[in-house]
């Protein structure tokens, strides 16, 4: 199991090579989900959510990986890559 995230972890990485100016990989332990407010807390950094990410389907405690546009005000996730 920690063989496949490995490859798919940077499989991930190399595909958004060209996008490492503008986004990073995070992740971490969602310690909080605001579906009104459309944030998300990982390991208790609170971020903005774009709006085509549905957090009905994200739990407490779970963790996962994301995409987050660094320039944006609100930091903001952009998409979901992985739940680990």
């Amino acid at each position: 199991m920690n063989t496949k995230f490995l490859t798919v972890t940077v499989a991930a990485l190399v595909a958004a090579a060209p996008m490492a100016f503008a986004n990073g990989v995070t992740g971490g332990k969602i310690t909080s989900i605001d579906p009104a407010a459309h944030t998300l807390a990982l390991d208790g950094a609170v971020y903005s959510v774009a709006s085509p990410i549905d957090l009905q389907n994200l739990t407490k405690g779970e963790q996962i990986s994301v995409y987050v546009n660094d320039h944006a005000a609100p930091r903001t996730i952009e998409r979901i890559v992985e739940n680990q």
